[in-house]
């Protein structure tokens, strides 16, 4: 099992509220499923890229919220302000303040699916297992639930994944159309004077080689997902395999899968299924025909892909 060292104040959080969230978050989420670390305290966990001091839980969107409110889980509200919450918000989403601090309890569903795993986190003198979601599925939530309006946390996360994460960054960027991340983009350029402003206060300890981004988080960030773009995708069966080739000027990436269960899992993980989805593909037909190609021994190229797809063979 993977250990990191989770980021202070949000480590101090996760130390005061996990048993307790087990205890009383975990019944009411999805089949028992439970909980997860999202946001930018797992990414800085994973990174040591910048001072984090929330703490964001993920749990499916079917959790029973109804069933954390203080009237039916009164044990539940004493217990963290026992831990040391001073201001409970329930609108919205579900918020344990802790002066400045806060924990909150986001119901969502990962994008890929797969990605997430349980992980041993340091937190000052404790050591808790919890699981955290993969990195692509946290710039995904980023730029899906906070793309226009992104904090500058998100840009210079995004800047720093681009480097360290490329691939990643890249399965979150794709995973939305091809339109809508260009005009996330611009708006973060034409807006980097501002962003650059509260850069100089919320972005702490920034080490030395990402300084870069803090100077300009709106121009850098767009720059990065804009070079994140696949301009072409294309799954070929031949010799035994599923081949996806997917990239752009900047790089390419090959995935190979030789049997039907690797390419199901594979689509997933490896961000294909909701690329394709953004680019108006059906990504099961488009799966199943080349499972089909593969287990029949034929060549087939399924369907080759350019830039926003202005033009396609293979199957919708």
């Amino acid at each position: 099992m993977t250990r990191l060292t989770f980021p202070e104040p949000a480590a101090d959080l996760l130390e005061r509220s996990h048993e307790i969230l087990d205890r009383y978050l975990t019944p009411h989420t999805p089949g028992r499923s439970g909980w997860a670390i999202g946001g930018g305290s797992a990414l800085a966990a994973r990174w040591k890229h910048r001072w984090s001091k929330d703490l964001d839980i993920i749990v499916g969107t079917d959790t029973e919220f109804a069933r954390l409110t203080e009237a039916e889980s009164p044990a539940f509200w004493r217990e963290m302000r026992a831990a040391g919450a001073t201001t409970i918000e329930t609108e919205g989403t579900l918020r344990f303040k802790f002066g400045e601090r806060q924990i909150e309890i986001l119901g969502d569903e990962p994008m890929p699916r797969t990605g997430h795993e349980r992980i041993e986190l340091t937190c000052g003198d404790a050591v808790v297992q919890a699981t955290m979601l993969g990195t692509a599925q946290i710039l995904f939530s980023k730029l899906y639930h906070r793309g226009l309006g992104a904090p500058v946390r998100d840009l210079y996360d995004m800047s720093v994944a681009f480097e360290l994460a490329q691939a990643e960054l890249a399965i979150a960027v794709n995973g939305r159309s091809e339109r809508l991340v260009k005009t996330a983009a611009w708006t973060w350029d034409a807006q980097n004077d501002g962003y650059r402003k509260r850069a100089k206060s919320e972005l702490r300890d920034v080490p030395d080689e990402f300084r870069h981004i803090r100077e300009n988080p709106g121009t850098v960030a767009a720059e990065a997902v804009t070079m994140s773009l696949y301009r072409f995708m294309t799954v070929e069966v031949a010799h035994g395999a599923i081949t996806a080739r997917y990239g752009s000027d900047e790089f390419t990436h090959d995935a190979m899968y030789t049997t039907a269960a690797d390419a199901r899992a594979g689509f997933e993980a490896d961000g294909l299924n909701a690329a394709l989805k953004a680019r108006g593909w059906n990504p099961r037909r488009i799966l199943e025909e080349a499972i089909s190609a593969l287990e029949n021994g034929q060549t087939l190229m399924v369907a080759p892909i350019a830039g926003e797809d202005r033009g396609h063979s293979g199957t919708r």
